[in-house]
């Protein structure tokens, strides 16, 4: 045994040394060792340059003392507190400088000056008793940056203001909104040509955070709009972080307002004209000196802010867009298709954007439409292209189905192209505009008939995917038709159930290799047109009288049984039963004569058409006229058919429990149960062969469940039946009397006493 386990372990990595085998990571111990040598306990006592002068005006003269003392509590860290250096050099309580903790870089000069800044503010908050509230600490920065004259210090305490401003109170800056904007907008123009990233990112993060609570009175004030325009002009700055954070900060300024989200927001934000003619002149300018770069970035913050403008100013902007994708660089008609699609996804109301204006974009995007086989262009252009016509839906349906059917025709044309991602892309526009808009209207049968004519032409271009041409993404449209399917099918259209023929002929075509999607549309036809209407244009082609029988359509089975639902149940009495039982018949004949195969074959047949009878008992539209008609066929199928008992019994369970809403459906039912229980009894209490016990469970199951709708007076004959029966064993009647007696007193309220 001994041998056998070193033979299994040998050379498997390191072993445990002895006693340590419950010790985690055992040799590898990088992460702890470090820890409790106090790797990270940066030696800030060696770095005396961070204490500015200009904290001696905030400390009181005690910054000194207080740094050393800080200094000297951070050398003596111990193994025992764990005290990283922000812990260790100041006791600040606001969460909002958690940051500086979660980034803290001991390498980085600005956080070690942050640091710095941060104790001595706190030290003096705390000397004179002060609240250590956001407000407190803004007050103290404010006055730092004052004193301060260093670029470096400057940086940290603006940065240290860029964390602490979304906690202050809105009053706060909004009263003190003149005092702090006025030298962050110096010192953005001081610094527009440095290089000193955190800094200007600082001020957009602080001037933004200011502009956002100002009150409308405050907007109509020259100085407040000079500092949004001097914040929007860095919009084309050289270094991308600034960029960026100007990009935000607009957003979150046209956005996120008070004036926008308060109680009484204002329509459109008091800059949004000025962004707009901002914008509009870069583009006009940049596209006359063919200053790309320019171009690109305000078309990215266009992407943002389209949707925000007033209805002129956004159409002026639209029309810009475009005429900058006049250009011949790839990379500028992207991005404009980008912006434009921003628009449509922020989904503006038909104030800012109408259906005629909307119409109009949707015109021009069908002239700056790209070569079919440009992928960096084909396939932003049809995402945008795809919203408009969502958005347009969303504005006016007349008008929408006006323009559908020059989309159907580009996106099949587009089946066609060489390019695995645009056909992917053309099927899912076509995919979703049928999910989004027609099956709202699918459901609606007067708005069906309204749109008939354009939803007829759509489902043309859809039903040429069909053709020979289209073979390489059959799979792709079958997806389509699907969708269709499933959309429109219950209106069941003369063109929506005719293109079943030619879905049927594809099936029946040897080596169709999307097998698996074609049976999917075609299901779910058979579950939205009705079985009866689909078997008459495609037939089962099942001749019970010719040998050998052409099966070629017997793929449609399976097909029926998966998908039959909320249809006649006396179509399966006159189609089905009739051809069942004449399949039942030819394989008796077939066996007497010495041809098992082929009997083998009639009898599969046979049962495979009992399977589909449960789909038809799934919410039938005439069970009252047809439940009459098969009652009697399904009890001797109970008797005599032990193939059949578990498709019959399926059947009940599924009249029962999808009819439980309705009245009528539900009391037709119930007048069968004394004659299907005593049959589903005496399954249940027959010795189960090896064959038998899954009859055995499902006729328990189907007796539970028709229970629930059998009328007292029937199950008060059954529970004496039960209780005379000689058959039943202890067990049996024990079960069948608790479950009886459960439901008699919670039916009809029996005596529990009997």
């Amino acid at each position: 045994m001994g041998k056998e386990m070193r033979k299994y372990t040998k050379g498997k990595g390191l072993k445990w040394k002895k006693g340590e085998s419950s010790s985690s990571n055992p040799t590898t111990r990088t992460y702890r060792s470090a820890a409790k040598g106090s790797f990270f306990q940066y030696k800030l006592a060696q770095e005396a340059d961070t204490r500015r002068p200009g904290l001696a005006s905030v400390s009181a003269g005690n910054n000194s003392d207080s740094m050393a003392d800080s200094q000297s509590h951070s050398s003596r860290v111990t193994v025992e507190t764990f005290k990283t250096d922000v812990s260790a050099w100041t006791q600040c309580s606001i969460t909002s400088f958690g940051r500086l903790q979660s980034i803290w870089s001991a390498d980085s000069k600005l956080h070690r000056e942050m640091l710095a800044i941060l104790a001595a503010i706190t030290e003096v908050i705390k000397e004179r008793n002060g609240q250590e509230s956001e407000t407190e600490y803004f007050a103290a920065l404010l006055t730092t940056l004052d004193t301060v004259e260093s670029v470096d210090s400057r940086t940290a305490v603006l940065s240290l203001l860029g964390l602490l401003i979304k906690r202050v109170p809105a009053n706060v800056l909004r009263k003190q909104g003149a005092h702090v904007m006025k030298p962050l907008v110096q010192m953005l123009s001081d610094n527009v040509q440095s290089e000193n990233n955190s800094l200007m990112r600082s001020v957009l993060k602080i001037l933004s955070a200011v502009l956002r609570v100002q009150d409308t009175a405050s907007w109509k004030d020259a100085s407040t709009a000079a500092v949004f325009r001097t914040m929007l002009s860095l919009i084309n700055h050289h270094k991308p972080k600034v960029r960026k954070q100007c990009h935000s900060s607009v957003c979150s300024v046209l956005k996120g307002s008070d004036v926008m989200t308060g109680t009484q927001p204002m329509a459109v934000h008091p800059m949004a004209v000025m962004t707009a003619n901002f914008c509009i002149q870069a583009i006009q300018d940049s596209n006359a000196t063919k200053d790309h770069s320019v171009i690109l970035h305000v078309l990215g913050l266009l992407k943002d802010i389209l949707a925000d403008f007033p209805e002129d100013e956004m159409k002026a902007a639209v029309e810009a867009i475009f005429d900058c994708m006049q250009v011949s660089s790839p990379l500028v008609r992207t991005v404009g298709l980008k912006a434009i699609n921003g628009l449509f996804i922020a989904q503006p109301d038909s104030s800012r954007l109408s259906a005629e204006v909307n119409a109009l974009i949707i015109s021009a995007l069908y002239a700056k439409k790209p070569a079919e086989g440009d992928t960096q262009l084909v396939l932003p252009w049809l995402e945008t292209t795809k919203q408009a016509y969502l958005n347009l839906y969303r504005q006016d349906q007349r008008t929408f189905f006006v323009h559908l059917e020059k989309l159907s025709a580009d996106c099949m044309k587009l089946l066609l192209v060489d390019r695995p991602e645009i056909r992917a892309a053309s099927a899912a526009v076509l995919k979703e505009i049928v999910t989004t808009c027609l099956s709202a209207v699918g459901a609606q049968r007067e708005a069906y008939q309204q749109h008939l004519v354009p939803i007829q032409k759509f489902f043309q271009h859809l039903e040429v995917g069909l053709t020979y041409q289209y073979h390489l993404v059959w799979n792709m449209v079958l997806e389509i038709l699907t969708e269709f399917y499933e959309a429109c099918g219950a209106q069941a259209s003369n063109f929506t159930v005719k293109s079943l023929e030619k879905v049927a002929l594809l099936r029946d075509s040897p080596q169709f290799p999307f097998t698996a999607e074609l049976d999917r549309a075609f299901g779910r036809a058979v579950r939205k047109v009705g079985a009866p209407r689909v078997l008459r244009i495609v037939p089962l082609k099942i001749n019970v009288a010719m040998t050998p029988m052409d099966l070629s359509r017997s793929w449609m089975i399976p097909l029926l049984r998966d998908y039959v639902q909320d249809t006649e149940l006396g179509f399966f009495i006159s189609f089905f039963l009739p051809l069942a039982s004449q399949l039942r018949s030819k394989s008796a004949m077939l066996t007497a004569a010495g041809e098992p195969s082929e009997a083998k074959s009639c009898d599969i047949l046979q049962r495979q058409i009992w399977s589909i009878l449960p789909g038809f008992c799934t919410r039938p539209t005439d069970l009252v006229e047809s439940l009459r008609g098969i009652a009697k066929i399904l009890g001797q199928a109970l008797d005599e058919r032990p193939d059949l008992q578990l498709d019959v019994m399926a059947a009940l369970r599924a009249l029962v429990l999808k009819n439980m809403e309705n009245d009528v459906n539900r009391t037709e039912v119930a007048k069968y149960a004394k004659n299907y229980l005593p049959r589903l009894l005496q399954i249940y209490t027959t010795e189960a062969t090896s064959d038998g016990s899954n009859q055995r469970l499902a006729a328990l199951e189907t007796v539970k469940i028709y229970l629930k709708i059998t009328p007292q007076e029937t199950i008060d004959e059954l529970f004496e039946k039960v209780q005379s029966h000689p058959r039943v064993t202890s067990t049996l009647f024990h079960i069948c009397y608790i479950h009886s007696l459960i439901l008699s007193f919670y039916i009809g309220g029996g005596e529990a006493e009997r």
